[in-house]
């Protein structure tokens, strides 16, 4: 994207900018907007969904914003790194054409988020609930979601790269043109998630739940050394 990361001292948005803002854009939201789902998330815009907030063209390094309540917050064209936002609450935020760096979000809910366009690099996300959260056209890359929630989540062209799920919970989920490399899945709940199109040959997968038919890895692809953890879902033995 070509952002240049100012430096701390020049950088002049911080948790209390935020908050003023939020509450002040709160004061003058119209009465009434549509009921936020996840099917009006993949369709709405942000002008018609994201009334609370707007953060935009913010550059912020090693930034403190833990425990900050910003739901229906919407956010563009920003880049973080090196922040923190442990426990904080986004439910029903939107984030667009924003890079996060090195950031942590340990522990934070974003429940019917949207990230379109987005990146997050070598991020910390153990144990974030992104229930019914939409990710379009984003890159997950050396990141940590440890214990995660992604149930009922819909995930429309994105990049996975040597990220750890170990634990999350991906059921009910929608994964749609998802490429997926250097993963680690183990006990990762997948049920009633269709694994349709991807490709796990890379990925570690054992412990994995899925539902009694393992109908959700047909069409899927997997390696050789990884028939024998699968094998157990049906109770087979393989020796070695």
């Amino acid at each position: 994207m070509g952002y240049k990361l100012r430096e701390e001292e020049d950088v002049m948005v911080n948790k209390s900018f935020l908050e003023s803002e939020f509450e002040a854009a709160r004061a003058k939201k119209p009465p009434q907007k549509p009921k936020l789902t996840l099917a009006n998330l993949r369709q709405g815009s942000s002008e018609e969904l994201y009334s609370q907030a707007s953060v935009s063209s913010c550059e912020l390094n090693a930034q403190c914003f833990d425990g900050i309540e910003l739901q229906e917050l919407s956010v563009s064209q920003c880049v973080f790194k090196d922040c923190t936002f442990r426990d904080c609450d986004f439910e029903g935020s939107l984030f667009e054409d924003a890079i996060f760096m090195n950031c942590d979000f340990s522990n934070s809910t974003f429940v019917l988020c949207g990230f379109k366009r987005c990146e997050l690099l070598q991020c910390k996300c153990t144990g974030v609930n992104a229930s019914e959260s939409l990710l379009e056209q984003t890159t997950l890359n050396g990141s940590i979601f440890i214990m995660a929630t992604f149930n009922r989540a819909s995930w429309k062209n994105v990049a996975v790269k040597t990220c750890d799920f170990t634990g999350a919970d991906m059921s009910g989920s929608d994964f749609s043109s998802v490429a997926i490399s250097d993963s680690k899945f183990n006990k990762v709940s997948f049920y009633k998630t269709s694994l349709k199109g991807l490709d796990l040959t890379t990925c570690q997968i054992d412990g994995i739940t899925l539902s009694n038919s393992l109908v959700e890895l047909h069409g899927c692809k997997v390696a050789t050394n990884q028939l024998g953890t699968l094998a157990h879902l049906i109770g087979i033995l393989v020796e070695e």
